[in-house]
């Protein structure tokens, strides 16, 4: 909540003076003078082998438009508690339109044949939080809780973890779920 009241008045800022401007809360103290320090790494989504995964997503980001901006939009979903639904679904729909760019149409049905995905699942775990914020309908926007935000992410690893297996198979990642 103090994340959206500061962004609200920094927005506010920027839309009277024609700048981007961004919060990035780092800490808040509460009435009681208690701290709470924020982080981005929630603690479960590194991979046990983060080296090699890093060669090789980096390897494949500089060569699959799609991917890197995936991985962009994934980033960007552990960092951001309000949008994170919407950061997953679009990194989701990214590899999606890699699909989609050989299928010569819609992207789903191969993009689920081929690295095990279903709609119900991606509905379920993504973008059934996402469709709200995705079309402007703040109304019905759901309120996530840690854990279900740590759960849409470690679901949007397992697609790009699978998508990184099938581009680059001798790369040594177990592809997750």
């Amino acid at each position: 909540m103090a994340e959206q009241v500061a962004q609200a008045v920094v927005s506010a800022l920027g839309f009277a003076l024609g700048t981007g401007y961004s919060v990035e809360l780092l800490q808040v103290v509460t009435e009681t003078g208690d701290p709470h320090t924020f982080g981005l790494r929630p603690g479960n989504l590194q991979f046990d082998q983060d080296r090699p995964v890093f060669l090789q997503a980096a390897e494949l980001a500089r060569k699959d438009v799609f991917f890197r901006l995936a991985l962009r939009d994934y980033v960007q979903a552990i960092g951001q508690t309000m949008d994170c639904a919407h950061y997953c679904y679009r990194a989701i729909e990214a590899i999606k339109a890699a699909f989609e760019a050989n299928a010569q149409g819609d992207g789903w049905p191969k993009m689920h044949e081929t690295i095990g995905t279903t709609r119900d699942e991606i509905d379920a775990a993504v973008k059934n939080y996402a469709d709200p914020a995705r079309h402007g309908n703040w109304a019905a926007f759901k309120s996530t809780t840690a854990a279900e935000r740590n759960k849409m992410l470690e679901f949007t690893r397992g697609i790009l973890a699978r998508y990184l297996k099938w581009k680059l198979p001798d790369n040594g990642i177990a592809p997750t779920r």
